[in-house]
């Protein structure tokens, strides 16, 4: 299931800055996942829908995040070594304060030496994700089964 979603601002759809006649609306699919020592996970995953202002206002301008945006597609993930738009950012990690209290910087995530990219899209149910396996060949592997108890 593909839910609405919301941008830092609020808004489900935001123009572009650069282009403010087009703009994308924010999606998501929310999946859980239990840990090995029983904790559970949500993991959400977000994706855009773009197009004109005016059209995105006119067909989805009354939706607000968590309705449903459609029962038929999901957000899956793709990975390659070479970026899919221009200035792409590889994968990093955030930095992030540790349970020492340690400040941990950005770290660019690399795979067998080199940096990888991520890119999340709308696609239909079922479609799998293509992550970049252990021996640095992009494998299929199905999405973790979505638990409508928790969305």
């Amino acid at each position: 299931m593909l839910q609405v979603h919301a941008f830092k601002t609020g808004n489900t759809i935001e123009a572009y800055p650069d282009s403010p006649d087009y703009g994308r609306i924010a999606v998501a699919t929310i999946k859980t996942q239990i840990s090995d020592d029983g904790w559970l996970k949500p993991t959400t995953n977000v994706a855009f829908i773009k197009g004109k202002m005016e059209d995105l206002n006119e067909f989805y301008g009354s939706l607000n995040k968590g309705d449903v945006f459609s029962d038929d597609h999901c957000v899956a993930f793709r990975e390659s070594f070479e970026p899919y738009y221009k200035d792409q950012p590889s994968q990093i990690r955030p930095a992030y304060t540790n349970k020492a209290g340690e400040a941990i910087p950005e770290e660019v995530l690399l795979h067998e030496g080199a940096p990888y990219y991520r890119e999340y899209y709308v696609a239909p149910n079922g479609t799998k994700s293509s992550p970049i396996d252990m021996k640095g060949n992009i494998k299929q592997a199905s999405l973790v089964q979505e638990d409508s108890k928790y969305n």
